[in-house]
């Protein structure tokens, strides 16, 4: 498969043949679909996250299909349409992640396409935990740019008083999955 990988801060991608990933426990094999292009793909370029691992594929803004599903996924099914969070995990045991702040977890967080593989792939692994299922009527495409930390945070600014049902469905989807309904037993 063809990834689109940074070795390092402040050099250029490149273009690579990986062996399709497989999914360990927990996890999902996701067939990219869409890959929206953030500023902070630019930030992760010129090494402005700190934290990052390289070498690194970068894109956080995903929707796609699930390919395969890990060892102990019990929901989740192989064709499902889903978008991939930005938050690719968290520890799910501290204060913050049981309140509702994985993004502020202290104990070990992962973010898609900066510590963890992204979505600038035909095919990547997600945590079956921070997916959300995309409805039928949402195009891939529209979909991806929506899994954002970004667009979460200025939901009613960023995106103005017009945020379409389709949008807010997708992000509350997301929302639920993460809080309500975890991918394993």
């Amino acid at each position: 498969m063809k990834a689109a990988i940074l070795r390092a801060p402040n050099s250029k991608v490149g273009i690579e043949d990986r062996k399709r990933p497989t999914p360990g426990p927990a996890e999902l094999l996701i067939r990219v679909r869409a890959c929206d292009v953030c500023h902070g793909d630019l930030l992760l370029q010129q090494g402005g996250f700190p934290f990052a691992r390289f070498p690194v594929v970068p894109g956080h803004e995903v929707a796609g299909e699930i390919a395969e599903v890990g060892e102990g996924v019990q929901w989740l099914k192989p064709g499902m349409r889903v978008g991939v969070s930005a938050l690719y995990s968290a520890c799910g045991q501290n204060k913050r992640c049981l309140g509702g702040d994985e993004i502020l977890c202290a104990q070990g967080w992962e973010f898609t396409g900066v510590t963890k593989d992204g979505g600038y792939q035909e095919f990547m692994l997600a945590s079956g935990s921070y997916v959300a299922p995309l409805p039928d009527t949402l195009d891939f495409a529209e979909a991806a740019p929506l899994m954002c930390a970004g667009s979460w945070e200025g939901a009613g600014s960023w995106w103005g008083p017009d945020l379409s049902q389709r949008q807010l469905m997708v992000r509350v989807a997301a929302y639920t999955v993460r809080k309500r309904r975890p991918c394993c037993g």
